[in-house]
């Protein structure tokens, strides 16, 4: 894949990776999902983010 379309998926994961965190705290501060365990949402949530962030740092330099 080109530099630029790494990084422009990177975005788009990382993005992902952070509406994960922010959705999954406002669910949990509101009761919103009780029977989901807090933890399996947070570590989905991490590996969006972790595989973003990589995702955009390897199209920057492989630039």
């Amino acid at each position: 894949m080109h530099a630029r379309t790494y990084r422009l998926v990177g975005e788009l994961v990382l993005v992902a990776g952070l509406l994960g965190f922010v959705l999954g705290a406002l669910a949990l501060v509101t009761g919103y999902l009780p029977n989901v365990p807090a933890a399996a949402l947070g570590a989905l949530a991490l590996l969006f983010v972790g595989t973003g962030s990589a995702m955009k740092r390897r199209g920057r330099v492989t630039d």
